[in-house]
């Protein structure tokens, strides 16, 4: 069969080869595997490759025409939806920072470790909280040092004014 679009005529081996189903199969399943974290050494480790060969497949892959255009699809598929790309876009910053900070191959450092670490426990919350000092006038006009680990300049002052009763009975009984 020839391929032919004006000028250009491709013959089988230049055009893209055809496939069995069986691997069809296969080149999804590494199509798959390599958008999860852009890995294509990755992908072909989590198809069934041994470790020590599946930089060479996965490279192969990586220069196969059906696997390329489906990576084609697939990427250009998201851009449709675009909630469903920023979600696509933070799972692979998320997929990243998980691989950084648990890579200990060759090239790795420590302090790219501890740098993803860090990002992935802000991301989810895992920060220890800031201390702070603030300086509270309760209704008497004494001023008040607390140290705390929260910010009062972002309560509103419904809130704020409970905070200084709470302060203020507190003092009181320290007083006492």
């Amino acid at each position: 069969m020839t391929v032919q679009y004006e000028d250009l005529v491709l013959e089988p081996p230049l055009a893209e080869p055809t496939y069995s189903q069986a691997e069809i199969e296969f080149r999804d399943k590494f199509v798959r595997e390599y958008l999860v974290d852009y890995d294509y050494t990755g992908a072909a480790i989590r198809v069934g490759f041994a470790e020590n060969v599946a930089h060479l497949y996965g490279r192969q892959f990586k220069h196969d025409a059906y696997v390329q255009r489906c990576i084609a699809n697939a990427t250009s598929a998201e851009y449709d939806d675009p909630d469903a790309a920023m979600k696509q876009q933070k799972q692979r910053v998320l997929n990243s920072l998980m691989k950084e900070a648990n890579y200990k191959g060759p090239g790795a450092s420590h302090a790219a470790r501890v740098s993803a670490l860090s990002k992935l426990a802000q991301i989810h919350g895992l920060e220890a909280p800031t201390k702070t000092v603030s300086k509270v006038t309760h209704e008497g006009g004494q001023d008040i040092n607390v140290n705390h680990g929260f910010d009062f300049t972002k309560l509103d002052t419904d809130a704020l004014g409970l905070v200084r009763q709470l302060l203020t009975k507190q003092v009181e009984h320290d007083d006492q």
